[in-house]
């Protein structure tokens, strides 16, 4: 479980804190086959990273969040964007829960 910890801090670019592994620790306990659904997320990073895209920590629960930067993204980035995700997903057969007033998906 550390080394795949420690591969997810690294996707997603956060330091290798205590608390920062205790988070995703605690967030990939809830998640099924979150081995499987990791090995897909290098591809999806580079997918969205054109639409502002990024996948990070999420700051009001815990989990891992799929998002965008809403103040730079145009409205055919933003569609782009929700179509990558929703057709990664869909691939993968990756179950996500998206919450329509935030527009951030999390991996469950």
């Amino acid at each position: 479980m550390q080394k795949l910890i420690t591969i997810i801090l690294n996707d997603i670019e956060y330091s290798d804190t205590d608390s920062n592994k205790l988070l995703v620790k605690n967030i990939i306990k809830k998640i099924d086959n979150i081995e499987y659904i990791w090995s897909k997320v290098p591809n999806l990073i580079q997918k969205i990273k054109h639409t502002s895209g990024f996948i990070s920590l999420s700051n009001s629960r815990e989990a891992i969040k799929i998002s965008f930067n809403t103040k730079t993204t145009s409205i055919e980035l933003n569609e782009e964007f929700h179509t990558i995700v929703d057709s990664w997903a869909d691939k993968y057969k990756i179950n996500l829960e998206y919450d329509w007033e935030k527009e951030i998906y999390y991996f469950i």
